[in-house]
């Protein structure tokens, strides 16, 4: 049963990608830390030594490891080597032939003790390599199973430190293997789409400057990317809002190496069509004040004997504006309104201007009767007045013919008293 165990034991331990050796009661191993053995050129690689501490009524207190790597694919970076959980380390490090002597111990030499199996691995030593630019597709870290060791004290119910005892990791090695790769370096997309509009110029991978026309109406636009490489990010896509006038988006593909690479597309939202007049004339009225496209309200005086208004209008975009007027028609004395409705065909964007049409009374008949009556009277009055001056010329004349007579009968009496005397 111990021994279905111990297999399971070992099953399960090389299953999470520790590698052990048992050498009588304990155990020597060594990981790497994470569970994918692939790793790229550039990557940092953290290898860690130790042991499985203790069997039953078993103490580790001292281990040694003799170990190789793989140096023209792995450079060790001594300042990450350290001790872990208060022990200490001793190193001896040649670098240029690609191995070390790491001794490590603590002085508390019941630290380890444990009276059944430890069922984990136990770190004593961690280190870092990084990974060299190389060609070479597999790495190796190797623990030399014969040249290394560790000590360890032995009792029941306690531990006796009186006599330590030395043992060899065993006549294995444990070998780690890494499978090396070069990390993707494209930065490419492998479409680029928009739903608004249409890319200029149709996507190209190569292409990276793009420009997106909308009309008004459009104020979100949606972007979607994916990028070429393995294990590459995109970001920057999703929907967007839209301004008039330019809108610059720069979606960034970032490849498994770290290069960047930028694709922008500037969204060209268009201005709101605007719908007016140009111009507007009438020919039999005339407008309250001067014409402006952006005025809307105007009066216009027009004679009594205009039933319509006879003008001229030109709209700024003929392609795309319908004109429709409302009210043109029957005038009526005083205030008439003639609505000037504009459409953009295309927003469907409707604007109005309003002439109120202001018609005289029709005032020319009561003209001409005043004037008659004018004439009478000036008729009448000059009659009144030629026959008072005749009745006046009439008295004057009759009293000198009275005088005439008068002075005949005296005279003629003065006559007929000389002829008396003689």
């Amino acid at each position: 049963m111990k021994k279905i165990f111990k297999l399971l034991f070992l099953l399960l331990i090389f299953g999470i990608g520790i590698n052990i050796v048992r050498a009588e009661s304990a155990s020597c191993g060594s990981q790497v830390e994470g569970t994918d053995s692939r790793r790229a050129v550039g990557d940092v690689v953290n290898y860690q030594l130790g042991t499985m501490g203790a069997a039953g009524n078993s103490n580790i207190f001292d281990v040694s490891f003799y170990v190789l790597y793989d140096k023209d694919i792995l450079e060790l970076q001594k300042d990450s080597l350290k001790a872990i959980d208060g022990w200490k380390l001793e190193q001896t490090i040649e670098e240029e032939n690609g191995y070390m002597l790491l001794h490590a111990y603590t002085e508390d030499k019941t630290k380890m003790y444990t009276s059944v199996p430890l069922t984990s691995f136990y770190k004593v030593i961690s280190m870092n390599f990084k990974i060299k630019d190389t060609e070479s597709t597999k790495a190796s870290i190797i623990v030399k199973g014969a040249s290394s060791s560790y000590k360890n004290y032995l009792g029941v119910n306690e531990i006796d430190t009186s006599t330590p005892y030395t043992r060899e990791c065993g006549n294995s090695d444990l070998t780690t293997v890494l499978t090396v790769y070069k990390k993707d370096t494209n930065t490419g997309l492998s479409s680029l789409k928009v739903n608004k509009g249409e890319l200029t110029p149709a996507f190209d991978s190569n292409v990276t400057d793009y420009t997106v026309d909308v009309e008004n109406e459009e104020t979100t636009i949606e972007i979607e990317a994916k990028c070429a490489g393995t294990k590459c990010q995109s970001s920057g896509a999703g929907t967007k809002e839209l301004k008039v006038g330019e809108n610059k988006f720069v979606i960034k593909v970032t490849s498994e190496s770290g290069k960047v690479n930028e694709y922008k597309i500037t969204v060209n939202r268009a201005a709101k069509e605007e719908i007016f007049l140009n111009k507007l004339e009438i020919k039999n009225g005339k407008l309250g004040s001067e014409f402006d496209s952006k005025k809307y309200n105007y009066t216009v005086n027009v004679g009594s004997d205009v039933d319509k208004l006879d003008f001229e209008y030109e709209v700024n975009d003929e392609e795309t504006v319908d004109v429709r007027v409302v009210g043109n028609e029957n005038f009526k004395e005083g205030n008439n309104t003639v609505i000037i409705e504009l459409t953009n065909t295309k927003t469907e964007e409707t604007i109005k201007y309003e002439l109120v049409v202001i018609k005289e009374k029709a005032v020319v008949e009561e003209k001409k009767s005043s004037l008659g009556l004018i004439i009478a009277l000036v008729v009448v009055s000059l009659i009144a007045i030629g026959a008072v001056v005749y009745i006046v010329i009439s008295k004057k004349k009759n009293k000198t013919s009275e005088v005439i007579s008068s002075s005949e009968v005296v005279e003629t009496n003065e006559v007929k008293e000389e002829n008396k005397e003689e």
